[in-house]
């Protein structure tokens, strides 16, 4: 419901209610003699009132928190935290997607079944390599190879 909907129906059942105390002006129902009859029409007035009240209070509460940000995610809204900078399908369903994470991209393969993280990035680098438009460095197999295996000495494409 929206706070002017609520608003309305508040001041629809003040103004209904208002009259009801005119209703009960006519005096207690007979009653047993020497018992005292409740009054009804006043303890449903005061429940009434008391509800609309407590309503009241909700409402201006939840006001409030929205207004000054007090709600879920006032730190850091969804909006900051996560941002998908793009994304490529790869076949029914499996895509890769680029998200940044605070200061950091990733580079995630989705399918049906689960997410996989295949690469991680400073964000500002990331940015960076954007800017310039030059690819990521990625090193050639044969860097890798020389930087898993033991340095044992020349090899044979150095003797030349």
């Amino acid at each position: 419901m929206s706070p002017r909907f609520v608003g309305r129906l508040m001041v629809f059942l003040i103004l209904a209610l208002a009259g009801l105390p005119a209703w009960a002006a006519d005096g207690p129902a007979p009653g047993p003699v020497g018992a005292e009859v409740p009054d009804l029409m006043t303890a449903g007035l005061k429940m009434t009132g008391a509800l609309l009240l407590i309503l009241g209070g909700m409402m201006l509460v939840l006001y409030l928190l929205r207004r000054h940000g007090l709600g879920p995610g006032r730190y850091l809204s969804a909006q900051e935290a996560i941002r998908i900078i793009g994304t490529r399908p790869l076949g029914p369903r499996k895509y890769l997607a680029l998200v940044e994470i605070g200061d950091r991209v990733l580079t995630l393969a989705v399918t049906n079944d689960h997410i996989t993280c295949l690469d991680k990035m400073p964000a500002a680098r990331f940015h960076a390599q954007v800017k310039t438009g030059e690819p990521p460095s990625t090193p050639t197999f044969r860097k890798v190879l020389q930087a898993i295996r033991p340095e044992t000495g020349p090899g044979p494409e150095s003797s030349s």
